[in-house]
């Protein structure tokens, strides 16, 4: 019942942070110009090739322009604010599951 309950909120949870991530990360922090969406799931993958560093993100660049990344952000800094959204994920979920108590113990 644990595992169950953890599972369930680990999905149910990722799927809020990945409509999230889409919310906010792309055209805020960074654009990529082949970018298939749901950037969450897809970890790693947010700009590549030649990119550029810039004050503002301009969203819809042409194929032969390079991937933006906002000025002060570095592919580290997107890694590490992806494992915090993964990390408080799994540290949720392992709370939620513990919250659940069989309601009989099975004789052993």
């Amino acid at each position: 019942m644990r595992l169950l309950a953890f599972l369930a909120s680990f999905a149910t949870l990722n799927l809020l942070l990945a409509v999230a991530w889409e919310a906010w990360f792309p055209e805020n922090i960074y654009h990529c110009t082949d970018s298939l969406g749901m950037d969450y799931f897809l970890p790693g993958d947010w700009i590549h090739g030649e990119w550029q560093s810039s004050d503002t993100i301009e969203a819809h660049h042409d194929m032969s322009q390079p991937d933006t990344l906002k000025s002060g952000w570095t592919l580290s800094k997107l890694w590490l604010a992806w494992l915090g959204c993964v990390s408080t994920s799994i540290a949720a979920s392992h709370l939620v599951a513990l919250r659940f108590k069989p309601k009989y113990s099975p004789a052993t």
